[in-house]
């Protein structure tokens, strides 16, 4: 498989393990029919998501949890070893313009965070 369909994948199995709480804070919701608990769940599932997206890459070595699962790594283009936190966060956060992200990837195989780091992602 091409590694820019592997990247994609592996962002889409990212997106749904952070919004995961939000399924569960829902069924919660439906259940007790608090608006007041649900408000407030919400805001702060929808927190830990953004946290698990933007950091997804640095917390776990340069490979979520969606790139392990494809065999992927987030590597230095000039040194070919596994990037530093440093580019890492960088690179992560590029993940708020995740719409123009797609694009580019698809069309160039390389993010706006890739571009911007010095990264690129490989199979490990």
């Amino acid at each position: 498989m091409e590694i820019r369909i592997r990247r994609i994948i592996a962002f889409l199995i990212d997106g749904y393990i952070a919004a995961a709480p939000l399924s569960v804070i829902a069924i919660v919701n439906l259940i007790l029919k608090n608006e007041q608990f649900y408000r407030v769940s919400v805001l702060i599932c929808l927190f830990i998501c953004a946290f698990l997206m933007v950091f997804r890459d640095v917390i776990f070595g340069g490979r979520s949890v969606g790139k392990r699962a494809l065999g992927l790594v987030v590597m230095d283009k000039s040194g070919m070893v596994v990037a530093s936190v440093k580019q890492r966060l960088l690179r992560s956060l590029f993940f708020f313009l995740y719409q123009l992200d797609g694009i580019l990837l698809v069309l160039t195989g390389s993010s706006v965070g890739d571009r911007v780091a010095d990264t690129t992602v490989m199979k490990y």
